[in-house]
């Protein structure tokens, strides 16, 4: 028989184990707490006097956070906790350069993470605009350098620059007249050493969106129909597939949902940053305010051509035609033919009857003339030939930990842009992962879209896109 003081012991130690253990901070754990871009990221850093923020597990109601750096140790102030995080002030007096934090709490101390932490690194949480002035609400300013907002790519000097109390910053400047096209403007902040996160500066006075395509933000139910062909070259080879993509959107009183839309006007910019998302899908540009998105059906499937395409988990209709690719498993004919139209239709579902014709257009030829390998410190030349209106310049870029996505807007007919060094400089350098598409260079050729009305839904509009793209490795 076992003693029952050794049987109690035994029976409490796994528990007692187990709430010893020290706190882990997660692989993209640390972040600008006004941006949440990962310190991994170029635009993603760290700077004294700023809030960070940590995401992890075992942290506790009071944890504290050590910041090794250079040949001190400094201590971080607790601001706030979570379930499965905590943010926290850097102090002042913390040296730019290599740093590792250490969060500890009652299991011990972590691991320790590598940051880097820069003299500044401004990171934007807010926007705020009364009348011509905007107001910039973040954390990150760190050492006093001068500041610019770049608007729509125009580079305005900040007119006030104030560090607030536990890392509350705020950066102040006039917007000029005429004000940049569109309504939803791209923005950011820069410093001699730092690209902050982008934001939109959204639904200016006057104000017109792109004409490309015809819907904008709505309320009322949207539809899409694409179709799309897209052609990778990698590794000395050509693959070429066809696939149609389409989404109908319910109406929504609070959420502005359009399921293809492009807001970018020509010369425009703007970077997308997706967490442990190796796997870009090029209509994801196309698509606003996707994250829980209200799909409506239009049945159990649509009518294709000869084909029926039925609805997906995540009610989306998209299938795969012909064509190959590396992550296909199957070589089948290419489907799309440039001299013909397609009759696409549904009759099932009651927001989602309708029938169109719609033209697949096969008009793109792009090449890199660079090599495979592009600096992110030199000027970045695309240049294509297309009779459509407008194309879009896609550049991807991931590490292990994050990945950027880059977009840009230029007329079809120029035939030529170049990629600004800011936006080049805010890519991670590529980390090639077996299997995936690391890093990529890209053009897709944009037509003016067709409107149709199927029954339930305020409008919906069908293209087809032509999707050109090159491995590449950003350094």
């Amino acid at each position: 028989m076992v003693p029952l003081s050794r049987l109690t012991l035994s029976a409490f130690f796994p528990i007692a184990f187990l709430s010893a253990q020290p706190p882990a901070i997660f692989q993209d754990g640390v972040s600008n707490a006004a941006s949440r871009v990962p310190s991994s990221l170029p635009f993603g850093g760290l700077a004294p006097s700023s809030r960070v923020y940590i995401k992890g597990v075992r942290f506790g109601t009071h944890p504290s956070l050590t910041i090794k750096a250079g040949d001190g140790r400094y201590t971080a102030r607790l601001l706030r906790t979570e379930r499965l995080a905590a943010e926290f002030l850097f102090p002042p007096d913390v040296p730019p350069g290599s740093a590792e934090l250490i969060v500890e709490a009652e299991g011990g101390p972590s691991r320790p993470f590598e940051v880097n932490i820069a003299s500044n690194a401004f990171g934007i949480q807010s926007l705020h605009r009364t009348g011509r002035i905007i107001t910039l609400e973040g954390t990150g300013l760190g050492k006093d350098v001068a500041t610019e907002v770049v608007v729509a790519g125009q580079s305005i000097l900040a007119s006030t620059v104030r560090k607030g109390e536990d890392g509350n910053d705020r950066i102040q400047f006039e917007l000029p007249k005429p004000h940049p096209p569109g309504c939803h403007i791209p923005l950011y902040v820069r410093t001699p050493s730092h690209v902050s996160n982008f934001v939109d500066l959204a639904d200016l006075p006057g104000c017109k969106d792109s004409s490309w395509p015809a819907l904008s933000p709505m309320t009322k139910g949207a539809g899409s129909v694409i179709l799309l062909r897209t052609t990778l070259s990698a590794q000395g080879a050509t693959w070429t597939a066809d696939s149609v993509d389409a989404v109908f959107l319910r109406s929504a009183k609070q959420v502005s949902q359009t399921p293809m839309w492009f807001p970018l006007a020509v010369g425009q910019c703007r970077m997308r940053v997706a967490i442990e998302e190796t796997q870009q899908d090029p209509l994801k540009l196309l698509r606003f305010d996707t994250t829980g998105m209200k799909t409506a059906s239009a049945g159990p499937g649509i009518v294709f051509g000869s084909r029926r395409v039925t609805m997906g988990d995540n009610g989306v209709y998209t299938a795969t035609l012909g064509g190959h690719f590396p992550t296909m498993r199957s070589t089948k004919p290419l489907f799309f033919d440039p001299r013909k139209t397609y009759v696409i239709s549904a009759s099932e579902g009651k927001t989602g009857k309708f029938k169109l014709s719609l033209p697949f257009v096969d008009d793109l030829e792009f090449r890199l003339s660079s090599s495979e390998s592009i600096d992110r410190t030199a000027p970045l030349s695309i240049r294509w030939k297309t009779s459509q209106p407008q194309v879009a310049i896609v550049l991807f870029s991931q590490n292990t930990k994050a990945s950027v996505q880059a977009i840009c807007a230029a007329s079809g007919d120029v035939g030529t842009f170049t990629i600004p060094p800011d936006i080049l400089r805010s890519l991670p350098m590529t980390e090639r992962v077996a299997g995936q598409l690391s890093g990529y260079a890209g053009v897709i050729a944009m037509p003016q879209p067709a409107t149709f009305k199927p029954s339930g839904l305020a409008d919906a509009v069908a293209t087809s896109l032509r999707f050109r793209l090159e491995e590449v490795d950003f350094r």
